[in-house]
């Protein structure tokens, strides 16, 4: 196995351990803590968050996992993309499910790396031609 490959799954991998805290943010005590939504009505049950940020916790695992050659790759790529595209949304809808500002923007940023990278027409040129860059 490549070390690139390695490094994405674990990135991944990790990205979707982070996201179980949203599951878990109902049961943590903290009152910084909430799957109360800023943007969604108030009688919007936590279940609905908490099946969002499992949801990608999952995708993201999964994702890293096929990564490493430890699960069929077939469905890398997408699993990726649409994974960052829920985490961005959870995260947005429930801002409060994570306490610290560097949890929300870490996982911003590697949502933001994953879908810059699925878009190769997109990447600057210098990127394209590297020969270190990991197309997943």
């Amino acid at each position: 196995m490549r070390t690139s490959r390695l490094v994405l799954g674990l990135v991944l991998i990790v990205h979707g351990v982070g996201h179980v805290l949203g599951v878990l943010a109902p049961w943590l005590g903290d009152a910084d803590w909430s799957l109360g939504s800023w943007l969604l009505p108030e009688a919007t049950p936590e279940w609905v968050g908490m099946v969002g940020f499992g949801l990608v916790s999952v995708m993201f695992i999964a994702a890293g996992l096929a990564a490493m050659g430890l699960a069929p790759e077939r469905h890398l790529r997408w699993l990726t993309e649409v994974a960052a595209v829920i985490s961005v949304a959870a995260l947005v809808v429930w801002w409060d499910a994570f306490p610290s500002i560097w949890s929300k923007l870490g996982a911003l940023a590697v949502d933001a790396v994953v879908l810059v990278g699925a878009f190769p027409e997109k990447r600057p040129q210098a990127l394209t031609k590297s020969k270190g860059l990991v197309s997943v």
